[in-house]
């Protein structure tokens, strides 16, 4: 994977995942994480949040999963950092060209 342009901008889009596609549920955008670590990681210093649809990001650097996991193999991810509209880490996979979930806009 290459990196995410720095100070690049991304828009969160409305998303519904495709099991739910056709029933009536309110789009959401994406999570965020106050840390750069993988989903299976137990760590209290690192909150959960979400990005909204419409919101415009601004993303800083691309950094590997910092947690315990990554010494096992376990759940490896990539993250980039999101500069605006506050301090946070997304996954990678929502920076790919398939993804649903964010457009570059500038």
């Amino acid at each position: 994977m290459s990196n995410v342009p720095f100070g690049s901008a991304w828009a969160v889009l409305p998303f519904i995942p495709p099991a739910l596609r056709g029933k009536e549920v309110a789009p959401w955008g994406i999570q965020t994480r106050s840390l750069p670590a993988n989903a299976y990681s137990a760590r209290i210093d690192n909150f959960i949040g979400e990005l909204d649809p419409g919101t415009v990001i601004i993303v800083g650097e691309t950094v590997d999963d910092i947690s315990l996991e990554k010494l096992t193999k376990v759940g490896y991810a990539q993250w980039v950092e999101v500069l605006l509209p506050f301090k946070c880490y997304v996954n990678r996979v929502h920076f790919n060209a398939d993804s649903e979930t964010l457009r570059q806009v500038g």
